[in-house]
């Protein structure tokens, strides 16, 4: 009986993190497509939105290669997207931050997933949505512990 209840959760588990890859793929594609911006480039923005930061971050944040997220951050510079400064702590190092141009847009980026989110709650109610990002706090936070157990032992 418990082994049929633990397929059961296991199953719906399974379901259900399909259909949340299956909204961050569709999430980012729609703000892209809005904003006329590629995939690597929404990553992008919202990684250097955050903070300034390196290009082996925006590397990281947009799952490429070093040289590939050189040549993001060059097309954003030609666009007046970003720009490189010196790193006040390594003045070897360069850091990458939104222009005045980048920082509109970011801020049009969070407008518009804050109209798409606001439409959930206001469709679902805000206890329901509540009580729903509590249990996938705690369902994300198990599965990532168990894959770090899984990945690193």
């Amino acid at each position: 009986m418990a082994a049929d209840m633990s397929q059961g959760a296991g199953e719906s588990l399974q379901q259900a993190s399909q259909q949340m890859a299956l909204v961050m793929q569709a999430f980012p594609a729609l703000l892209g497509r809005e904003f006329g911006l590629s995939r690597s480039r929404l990553f992008a923005m919202g990684r250097v939105g955050q903070s300034p930061c390196s290009q082996a971050e925006i590397a990281e944040a947009t799952m490429s290669s070093a040289s590939s997220a050189s040549r993001l951050v060059d097309g954003m510079v030609a666009d007046g997207l970003v720009r490189r400064a010196r790193n006040p702590d390594d003045r070897r190092a360069l850091l990458v931050h939104l222009t005045e141009a980048g920082e509109e847009l970011r801020v049009g980026l969070d407008q518009r997933q804050a109209e798409i989110l606001g439409s959930v709650v206001t469709r679902l109610g805000t206890d329901v949505v509540e009580r729903a990002a509590a249990s996938l706090e705690l369902l994300l936070g198990a599965l990532i512990q168990e894959l770090d157990t899984e990945l690193h032992g």
